[in-house]
């Protein structure tokens, strides 16, 4: 009788011991899974947010690296890896989706850029100038997406990078648009001028770019060079 039970207790420990293996297997595979969608979305986030998904991804492979060697400790502990990744992702997830419908909400435009605007268009337009020629600077922004009547709009000069003229990314000129610079306002289209003055002591050579804004949102951006 004493043998029959010495049999069945190391018969349940075998089987215990086979259902964490499998449960362990599991969750490796979960965390696997983890680590190829944090992937995919720092390939789809921009920016800050793809640095902090990438950081995270790292950190979380740290962990697993870590872990204990034991079976049933390794379980433990490899389930709250995956409990804080899986909470993790849902955060991401959820800015993701929230950026996305901020950018549907509002459209994006197009910015061209030269010394002479006529007809609602620059004529001849460029991103690189040579500054000796360059007495005014000219621009036309165009949206397919009509104007709601009192919006505000704001016109950004950047000198992102002239040497020693300036700190990189130095904002060089706010402007709010009047109505006289709306060139065209219809329901489905409208239009905007801008333009920039050579400054005093001429343009320092370098990279620009000039950003357009309807509200708090920017709308539009575009590089340029002035050599």
């Amino acid at each position: 009788m004493h043998r029959i039970v010495l049999f069945f207790s190391a018969l349940a420990f075998l089987t215990d011991g086979c259902d964490q293996e499998a449960q362990l297997a599991s969750q490796q595979a979960v965390f696997r899974g983890r680590l190829v969608r944090l992937d995919a979305l720092a390939s789809e986030a921009q920016d800050d947010l793809a640095t902090e998904i990438r950081s995270a991804r790292a950190t979380f492979a740290a962990e697993h690296e870590k872990l204990p060697a034991e079976t049933s400790a390794r379980s433990l502990a490899l389930g709250k890896l995956n409990q804080r990744s899986r909470a993790f992702i849902t955060e991401v997830e959820s800015k993701l989706e929230a950026s996305k419908r901020s950018e549907a909400k509002v459209a994006k435009g197009r910015i061209q850029l030269g010394t002479r605007v006529e007809d609602d268009r620059v004529q001849d337009p460029k991103t690189v100038f040579v500054g000796e020629k360059l007495p005014m600077l000219r621009g036309v922004y165009e949206q397919d997406r009509g104007l709601a009547l009192g919006t505000q709009v704001k016109i950004r000069w950047i000198a992102v990078d002239c040497g020693q003229a300036a700190p990189p990314n130095t904002v060089i000129n706010e402007t709010l648009l009047t109505e006289d610079n709306l060139i065209s306002k219809l329901a489905t289209r409208w239009t905007a001028s801008f333009s920039l003055k050579r400054p005093t002591k001429g343009w320092p050579p370098g990279a620009y770019r000039v950003e357009v804004f309807i509200g708090p949102d920017q709308v539009g951006a575009q590089d340029f060079e002035i050599r």
